[in-house]
Parts: C-alpha cells; sequence; structure tokens
C-alpha cells in the first residue's frame, strides 16, 4: 500500500483504501477509483482530503 505524499511508482488505476486516522468521511466506489501517472504524489481521501492509503488496482485503458 502507498500513504498519502508518497510518489506514484508506475501510472494506473489506484483504489483509495482507507483514511491514515479514523474518519466518518466514505467516499463512493466512484471516488475511490483514481488514475495516477508515474511519478505523481499520492493525494489524500478523494472527497475530504485527509491523508490515506492506496492500493494498486490495474492498469489504465491506455497503458494496456
Amino acid at each position: 500500500m502507498y500513504e498519502t505524499e508518497e510518489t506514484v511508482p508506475h501510472g494506473g488505476i489506484y483504489l483509495f483504501e482507507r483514511h491514515q486516522y479514523e474518519s466518518r468521511c466514505k467516499p463512493s466506489q466512484n471516488e475511490k477509483e483514481v488514475e495516477f501517472e508515474e511519478g505523481e504524489s499520492f493525494p489524500g481521501c478523494p472527497r475530504c482530503g485527509d491523508g490515506g492509503f492506496w492500493r494498486y488496482l490495474r492498469a489504465s485503458d491506455k497503458e494496456e
């Protein structure tokens, strides 16, 4: 898993897994799946912006 502010190791679709600390924020599935390019920094939660953890899900359509 990757943490907010870490560098994206390779482009693709990543899933926001959970907040770093307890939160009542509940992003939708569409908000949780985000496409990143290699070298970008992982942001916080797509809904509230708080720190969290990301997991690689799959290659993006343009990379397949």
